[in-house]
């Protein structure tokens, strides 16, 4: 039988094929568990002060022994936004009563300018009844997207200016600490499937460090 030489392009086309088909397989993984960031990233989240849709001030320590499930969008956005906040809420759906007791929906506006706390209100109303929608002021609102790195920015200048933002779901721990994230890409399925996973009676009670 001929041998194959080291060198046969066969051979190297092969061995390109095996690497890609291990990034490929490294990547879905990525995707299907969420995303974990790795370790230099898990300083993700930390303490804010905002006001909720019913006018009351809010902090990160109300949610403390809850997993939030953190989202950063704003009111006026014509398709992402809805469309996430739209897969959250059938994610939620999917998962047995006592697992979604556990978890704190959260919604936190990147468009303090126009999104007043009854602007929240009659916006996290059509999607599920736990959501908390969260705004504040201009300040308050950069300290918290910087907490997560989130990039905002308006779009355009005019009066019906659209929001540039990051569009990422955190699974915070019970402790406030970051358990994982979720890209747009994410299906309610997926979502539900982790959350199963880290939120049930039983997960580890430690965010991701």
């Amino acid at each position: 039988m001929k041998n194959i030489k080291k060198n046969d392009p066969w051979m190297r086309w092969l061995a390109i094929a095996a690497v890609l088909a291990m990034v490929a397989w490294a990547a879905a993984g990525r995707f299907m568990n969420g995303g974990r960031l790795g370790v230099e990233d898990t300083s993700v989240g930390g303490a804010f002060e905002l006001v909720d849709h019913l006018g009351q001030t809010r902090t990160d320590k109300d949610f403390l022994g809850r997993y939030p499930l953190v989202y950063f969008g704003y009111t006026h956005c014509p398709d992402i936004c809805p469309s996430s906040l739209q897969i959250v809420s059938d994610a939620l759906d999917l998962l047995p009563e006592p697992v979604v007791a556990r978890i704190a929906p959260i919604m936190i506006s990147v468009d303090p300018e126009r999104d007043s706390p009854r602007a929240m209100a009659d916006y996290v109303v059509h999607f599920h009844p736990a959501l908390v929608g969260l705004t504040g002021s201009l300040d308050q609102v950069r300290s918290v997207t910087r907490a997560y790195n989130i990039y905002a920015q308006k779009a355009d200048d005019n009066d019906a200016y659209t929001m540039d933002h990051t569009s990422l779901l955190f699974l915070m721990g019970p402790d406030g600490k970051y358990l994982a994230r979720f890209t747009p890409a994410a299906t309610s399925e997926m979502i539900a499937q982790k959350l199963a996973e880290l939120v049930s009676p039983g997960a580890p009670r430690q965010g991701g460090r």
